[in-house]
C-alpha cells in the first residue's frame, strides 16, 4: 500500500515491487458490502446490534462496566462477576463456540467487540449464548435463558428495516 513505490514502478519504470494482492482485494470487497448496504444503515445496524447485545448482557444478570452515558457502542465492557476466571471462561468459549473475546486492561473485565460481521443476528445470539454459558460453568450466577429472550426481543424490533 505504498503509493510512492507504486508511482516509482509505474511511472519511472524502477523497482519491482509486488502489491499486497490479498489486502486488496480485500479492501475492495469490504468497500463493496458498505456501497451496497450504504453508510447510513450500516451505521444503524451497529448501533442497533450493540444496544440489543447490551441488553441481553444486562438480562442476563451480568454488569456493563460504563454507564450508558458514556458507553462505547463499539467496544462492549463487562464486569466479570465475583469468582470467574476470566482467561479459563474466555477459553472455553474459544474452544468450544469458536467465539473470542478480549480480556481486560487491568480491570476485571472482559470486551466484546461490536464492529463488521459481528453486528449480524447469528454473532449476536453466539456470542450472547457462549458468554453465559462459560460464565456459569465457572459458577458465575447468570440467566443465559433471559439474556437471549431479551436479545431477540430487542432485535425483533427493527429487523426488518436494517439487518
Amino acid at each position: 500500500m505504498d503509493v510512492l513505490r507504486a508511482n516509482i514502478f509505474w511511472a519511472e519504470h524502477a523497482y519491482h515491487y509486488t502489491a499486497p494482492v490479498s489486502g486488496l482485494l480485500a479492501l475492495h470487497e469490504a468497500l463493496r458490502l458498505i456501497c451496497d448496504e450504504t453508510l447510513e444503515r450500516r451505521f444503524a445496524r451497529h448501533e442497533h446490534c450493540s444496544l440489543a447485545l447490551q441488553h441481553g448482557i444486562e438480562s442476563m444478570g451480568l454488569k456493563l462496566m460504563a454507564p450508558s452515558s458514556i458507553r462505547l457502542n463499539s467496544v462492549v465492557a463487562i464486569e466479570v462477576p465475583d469468582g470467574v476466571d476470566s482467561e479459563r471462561a474466555r477459553n472455553y468459549m474459544s474452544s468450544r463456540f469458536k467465539v473470542e473475546i478480549s480480556g481486560d486492561f487491568g480491570l476485571n473485565i472482559v470486551r466484546i467487540g461490536q464492529m463488521g460481521e459481528q453486528c449480524r443476528a447469528p454473532n449476536l445470539f453466539r456470542v450472547l449464548h457462549a458468554l453465559g454459558v462459560a460464565f456459569a460453568k465457572e459458577g458465575a450466577c447468570v440467566d443465559t435463558s433471559a439474556g437471549m429472550a431479551a436479545l431477540e426481543g430487542y432485535m425483533s424490533r427493527y429487523v426488518d428495516d436494517i439487518l
